[in-house]
């Protein structure tokens, strides 16, 4: 059993009222010293191994009714999925770690989390689930490791601040609608495993004016804008 400080407790194994990372070290027997202190009036949302469909309402249960009351996540080490709607409607969620033990981001993990600036998905992760970061709007960097073999549809539609993305070479298949509407996506890297592209995968990519595909790649209805030059290559 770990014994949580009196002015710390939980819900459904999520500890909550930690204001700094000496308290979480201190809660998590864990190093985290480079998480830096969240605002005064919101939480550290320390997330426990189990991360699944239930955790719809983590983020209300933290903060009476308010999800966007949680600002920073650390998923614990040893989690091995995040699951589907994980993180959904937190709006304020600026940061959230995620370590190397997770090999699976489930279906709208990060639904419509509109604050996240930046994700570094750990090389363990094999799958990004359809809309598993769609509707974040903030979202302007994201690095998919050589892990991942597919992009689940809606992965991240409507992530209009994304500028730039590269698929790694493990990747074969992008879904449908995976980009749609990343308006200011003007580069993508797409290799040659990528064997097919779903229908409007990078539609209302709006700033994307030219893509290089491989010769054999198959593409879906719309998949790119009227607009982008697509051309391919041996």
């Amino acid at each position: 059993m770990r014994l949580i400080p009196p002015k710390h407790h939980t819900v459904h194994g999520i500890i909550h009222g930690l204001h700094d990372s000496e308290e979480l070290t201190r809660v998590l027997g864990t190093e985290v010293v480079e998480y830096a202190a969240p605002t005064a009036a919101s939480d550290v949302l320390a997330v426990p191994q189990v991360v699944s469909g239930e955790a719809r309402g983590y983020g209300s249960e933290v903060q009476g009714t308010d999800k966007e009351g949680v600002v920073h996540a650390i998923v614990a080490e040893g989690t091995t999925e995040i699951g589907d709607c994980a993180f959904e409607g937190c709006r304020s969620l600026a940061l959230v770690a995620i370590p190397g033990s997770v090999t699976a981001i489930r279906d709208l993990a990060f639904y419509d989390c509109s604050s996240l600036a930046s994700v570094t998905i750990p090389d363990s992760v094999t799958a990004i689930g359809g809309g598993a970061f769609n509707g974040c709007r903030s979202l302007a960097s994201v690095t998919i490791p050589g892990s991942v073999t597919a992009i689940g549809k809606r992965a991240f539609y409507g992530c209009s601040s994304l500028a730039s993305v590269t698929i790694p070479g493990s990747v074969t298949a992008i879904g449908k609608r995976a980009f749609e509407g990343c308006s200011s996506l003007a580069s993508v890297t797409i290799p040659g495993s990528v064997t097919a592209i779903g229908r409007e995968a990078f539609y209302y990519c709006s700033s994307l004016a030219s893509v290089s595909l491989p010769a054999a790649t198959t593409l879906g209805q719309r998949a790119f804008p009227s607009t982008t030059v697509v051309t391919r290559r041996g």
